[in-house]
């Protein structure tokens, strides 16, 4: 298994996902929206790759409390809303995980992994369930200094913060459960994704995940458990998202103060585009308001980038006057069309930032500073192009989607604009320039466009003799 995990590069990357009983809401739309804003800026922008794999809490007391409710088998719920929550997620373009792992289709290996620590003597048993004794875990609450934190109370546990890890079905009640050697039952939630981690990627797990309120209990049940079934420290990189809050309050279902994802989009509050870029304003450990200010912040702002795309996505028309400054030898600066040697500083302070904890807000302000700059030179003939793909990339990196008239979408189409430029210049100079030294000249300045100028924004053209 070591030499196995040696030859493996792969950042190992697990996120807490849904307990899939109601829809999903806007909160958590921000939870997963700038996790995969960092994901892909890890597999895209620093080309690091990554298994990423994602739970699904698929059996639980408010998926068993709706299916009662509804008088229909739980897998009825937890599969209607696992369906939906994924639809939501296309909706808004999340990445798909690399391995989806719902707890049901996992109970074999969370039971193994709970006797594990059954049999090290972490654990003690009441009448309802199989608990993990905190006291026996010398480090317990030193996460998010936590220690003080009392979950639910049950006379039985020996410290109000021990943590069950199987729940006992009760005899007389018709409620799912699978046979175990601690008799019929299902997990605890702060075993499951423990005991899953463990299954897929063994010892080491590089990037955990989640909501900021899952640091405080669930992540620190977490680490408690790893450590003590591993026997040693286990503490992964953390990747905590912030509150999203509404009035000030951070919305919840419980508090009845959330908005679902699709009444955001289809009640044109913001659209997918509009709420990405909402998340890249906003820092991912950073808590936010969902408020009018912040809401306009994030439309004005992707009403600037479709400005500046569409602005540049018709400046093939332009070129014309560039050529034909070439042609005429009109100038001999070559730096128009590329970019000046300390304009590169920029793009080295957005690699600093991305890499600095995914500073994306710092990132967006660079990026329409930049912006306004490649206007200010089209507006005096110049044409950055570098820069403007440059920046082109890095958005789509982010996630967000240009329309159809996109300059990346155009890219084709100006290659093939400045082919048939220099095939309409050769034919005109070999029937119709008689000045041999003319001829050469203007020839010359042709390859100079294809081998300096057009090279130097990444565009390679090779003439075949056919």
């Amino acid at each position: 298994m070591e030499n196995e995990e040696e030859k493996d590069d792969s950042i190992r990357w697990y996120v807490c996902g849904p307990t899939v009983y109601d829809e999903a809401h806007i909160g958590h739309a921000r939870t997963f929206v700038a996790l995969d804003i960092i994901r892909r800026v890890v597999e895209d922008f620093f080309r690091l790759p990554c298994i990423f794999a994602m739970n699904i809490t698929d059996i639980d007391d408010k998926i068993l409390e709706k299916a009662k409710e509804e008088r229909v088998p739980f897998e009825i719920i937890s599969e209607r809303y696992t369906k939906k929550f994924f639809q939501d997620m296309r909706l808004l373009r999340v990445r798909k995980p690399d391995i989806v792992l719902k707890v049901t289709d996992h109970i074999p290996c969370i039971i193994s992994f709970i006797q594990g620590l059954v049999e090290k003597g972490y654990t003690y048993e009441t009448a309802d369930g199989i608990y993990f004794d905190v006291n026996k875990y010398p480090f317990y609450g030193y996460f998010r200094q936590c220690g003080n934190l009392i979950p639910k109370e049950n006379r039985e546990k020996k410290d109000p913060r021990d943590f069950v890890l199987w729940k006992k079905s009760p005899s007389l009640e018709n409620v799912p459960g699978w046979n175990s050697p601690f008799g019929k039952g299902r997990p605890g939630w702060h075993t499951e994704c423990a005991a899953m981690i463990h299954e897929v990627f063994g010892d080491r797990l590089d990037f955990h995940g989640g909501g900021v309120d899952l640091s405080t209990i669930h992540h620190e049940n977490e680490i408690a458990q790893m450590s003590c079934f591993l026997g040693k420290g286990w503490v992964p990189n953390w990747i905590h998202v912030g509150h999203l809050s509404i009035r000030g309050c951070k919305m919840s279902k419980s508090l009845r103060n959330f908005v679902t994802i699709r009444e955001a989009i289809e009640s044109k509050q913001m659209d997918a585009e509009e709420f990405r870029v909402f998340c890249l304003l906003h820092n991912f450990n950073c808590d936010v308001e969902f408020g009018e200010d912040e809401i306009c912040e994030a439309k004005r702002t992707w009403s600037k980038l479709k400005k500046w795309n569409e602005e540049w996505s018709y400046a093939e028309k332009d070129l014309c006057s560039f050529f034909e400054q070439k042609a005429k030898k009109e100038t001999e600066e070559t730096e128009e069309w590329g970019e000046k040697a300390d304009d590169r500083s920029w793009k080295t302070e957005i690699f600093i930032k991305l890499r600095n904890n995914f500073q994306t807000r710092e990132v967006m302000l660079l990026i329409l500073q930049e912006c306004k700059k490649t206007l200010q030179l089209k507006a005096q003939g110049c044409f950055p192009w570098d820069t403007c793909s440059y920046i082109y990339q890095l958005l789509l990196i982010f996630g967000l989607k240009f329309p159809a008239w996109s300059l990346i979408n155009k890219e084709q189409e100006l290659i093939g604009l400045i082919v048939t430029f220099r095939e309409k210049i050769r034919v005109a100079l070999s029937s119709k320039v008689e000045d041999q030294q003319l001829r050469k000249d203007i020839f010359a300045i042709c390859d100079e466009l294809r081998d300096q100028d057009l090279k130097r924004i990444g565009i390679h053209l090779e003439d075949l003799k056919d």
